[in-house]
């Protein structure tokens, strides 16, 4: 067994390229996939188009939100190469690219054996949501990238270049909302820290209060109106408290790996090992779950599925360090936690590898082609509230022109031939309005999206 293990640290570069080569391979197939948005996508891409640079900056439509230089970027990105997935889609996939990067390099400096950093790399290079999330056009790819990028400036941060760092890291907040927890994590832990001096924390918070306030004062109604509008009621029951504090992490871990407690319970194991080395990362994961929590119980921030994707690179770490020991049987162990937690990926990577990515899921530019290719000028379309978005993004990007009715059915007459464009709820709008009303001339189901052709009958 001994021989084996040596002959696998020989190996270690190769074992490394490799793994690494693979997380390359299912972000680039996932994003050249061009999978159809789907409803918040297209919401956010609205706002892309139909705003200015200077609207941006104000409360956004579909009660959405993302971080500003986000939403900057992207829309000059559009201007250049042109409205379609890809091009929006472009910041989330190079986000996750860097990640694998900004991973490994966190690994080397946190875990202490070579076996080790490489199943690290393997559990993040593989990791469903985060491979899912690269081909999605929302920030989730670049909160991950910004969380893994700060736990690696604060590892290596350097009293003779202090301003440097803090400068660089109080900007974070433009490109993540979930850096706030990670930059107040690392402000604790220095403000608090014996070796730095009073001039030396007074230097290093200055950047920080002054990006923070001026964050403050651009983004305070913006916030508030999504926090009153949207995240309270849309997310009322991911805020933490006593009753549902272990449901949530449960749920959390579950969402992040699949299968997710057996690595919330290494995850648990890690932390203590971290902290007896008193290792630096172990104080910063400890403060940031602290605040993450704090802010979830004060309903600030929900503690919940996607929201929380940036913390995947340090529970992977943590639950690795329970077995980072040149001890053979730590390993086995390990080999057969793995295999036991990413078992379901298979099928999974399977199903990426033959072009089935999300077949299932609703599919609004599929289904806005089809109308395109076949509606008359006369014919109405009618759009359920829970698909404005899907429909107001794809009209613009296919040209549509003909008469809409979002929501308002009193308005269709007898003899109206309707497209009932529906990609959302669209079963439940069947049975409200459409079953038994309409002479259908084409109906195409798919899950809970629907897309029907007909005329009103009485």
């Amino acid at each position: 067994m001994q021989k084996v293990f040596k002959f696998l640290n020989r190996l270690y570069p190769i074992f490394l390229l490799i793994i690494l080569f693979i997380g390359f391979f299912l972000r680039t197939k996932a994003y050249l996939i061009n999978q159809s948005f789907w409803h918040d996508e297209c919401a956010l891409a609205w706002n892309i188009i139909n705003r200015s640079y200077k609207e941006l900056f104000q409360p956004l439509r579909f009660l959405q939100s993302a971080p500003i230089l986000f939403l900057i970027i992207t829309k000059y990105l559009v201007e250049v190469f042109g409205k379609n997935e890809i091009v929006f889609r472009f910041i989330p996939y190079l986000s996750s690219i860097l990640s694998l990067a900004g991973f490994y390099f966190l690994s080397k400096k946190t875990l202490k054996t070579n076996l080790s950093i490489i199943f690290a790399n393997l559990l993040f290079a593989v990791n469903l949501p985060l491979y899912y999330y690269s081909s999605e056009f929302k920030p989730y790819s670049t909160d991950v990238l910004f969380c893994i990028l700060s736990c690696l400036l604060f590892i290596s941060l350097n009293k003779k270049v202090l301003i440097l760092y803090s400068l660089i890291l109080s900007s974070f907040i433009w490109f993540s909302f979930p850096a706030v927890f990670l930059l107040s994590a690392i402000l604790f832990l220095v403000i608090f820290n014996k070796n730095y001096s009073i001039k030396e924390k007074i230097i290093y918070i200055i950047p920080h209060i002054v990006s923070g306030l001026l964050f403050c004062v651009t983004f305070f109604t913006k916030m508030f109106q999504f926090q009153k509008t949207g995240m309270t009621n849309y997310w009322q029951n991911d805020f933490i408290n006593l009753k549902n504090f272990l449901y949530l992490f449960q749920n959390a871990f579950n969402f992040m790996y699949h299968d997710g407690i057996i690595l919330l319970f290494f995850t648990i194991l890690g932390l203590i090992v971290f902290f007896r080395e008193k290792n630096k990362f172990g104080h910063l994961v400890l403060s940031l779950l602290f605040t993450v929590i704090i802010a979830s119980a004060l309903k600030l921030y929900p503690f919940s599925s996607r929201l929380i994707l940036f913390l995947i690179p340090i529970t992977i770490l943590s639950a690795v360090k329970t077995f980072d020991s040149k001890k053979n049987i730590s390993i086995i162990i390990f080999i057969l936690f793995l295999f036991g937690t990413y078992s379901e990926y298979s099928s999974a990577i399977k199903t990426l590898i033959n072009n089935n990515y999300n077949k299932n899921n609703p599919n609004p530019r599929e289904m806005i082609e089809y109308m395109n290719s076949h509606i008359k000028p006369t014919d109405i379309i009618y759009v359920n509230i829970a698909s404005n978005a899907d429909y107001l993004y794809y009209k613009q990007i296919y040209k549509i022109t003909n008469k809409e009715l979002i929501n308002i059915p009193q308005y269709i007459k007898n003899k109206d031939k309707i497209w009932f464009f529906l990609p959302n709820e669209g079963n439940k709008t069947y049975e409200e309005l459409i079953k038994d009303k309409y002479n259908i001339f084409y109906e195409n189901k798919n899950k809970n999206s629907i897309l029907i052709y007909g005329e009103k009958t009485n």
